[in-house]
């Protein structure tokens, strides 16, 4: 895990709210165990709620499975059906905070929470690296893990497609209040 690399941010409390038009959740896979398959999810909404001691307390966002792209659209037409993400029957892919903790003094936040696929939760750590503020504007960069046989997509797998899927989350935030 890559130790976070930014200064312990003052951010406003209240609650914070996507920009969704700068914001986005991309993942990589391996494909074949060579080469790297990169794509993104929109992040339709998303909030982090922050304590009175600036603390963020709570993280809650909503992904569009049917907006998934890796910019191959036979391939990107595959992931959203039945096989990988079922977009159709399962339109969101969900992410609820269970706690949000920093790993230590001046550190940014580990954001422990569940990542729900097709309707199966499956727990997910992300690791904050970079949390900037101005005012009424934060943005976020995170990282994390999801192992995709735990999220049930366990398609692919004779094809050499990577269990472990790298998330790398960009967010725009507005403190709404």
């Amino acid at each position: 895990m890559t130790a976070p690399t930014s200064a312990t941010p003052t951010i406003r409390p209240g609650l914070w709210t996507v920009d969704p038009q700068r914001s986005r959740a991309a993942f990589a896979v391996k494909n074949f165990m060579v080469i790297s398959v990169r794509g993104a999810f929109p992040i339709h909404e998303a909030t982090v709620s922050v304590g009175p001691d600036g603390e963020p307390t709570e993280v809650r966002a909503r992904m569009d499975a049917a907006g998934f792209t890796t910019g191959n659209r036979k391939r990107d037409a595959h992931v959203r059906n039945p096989d990988f993400l079922d977009a159709e029957s399962h339109p969101d892919v969900l992410f609820a905070s269970t706690e949000v903790a920093r790993p230590g003094a001046g550190g940014l936040w580990l954001v422990r929470g569940l990542l729900t696929i097709r309707g199966r939760a499956t727990p997910i750590t992300l690791t904050t690296h970079t949390v900037q503020t101005s005012g009424t504007v934060a943005t976020v960069r995170a990282t994390g893990t999801v192992d995709r046989f735990e999220a049930g997509l366990t398609y692919g797998n004779s094809f050499g497609v990577s269990r472990l899927a790298a998330l790398d989350l960009h967010a725009e935030l507005v403190h709404a209040g």
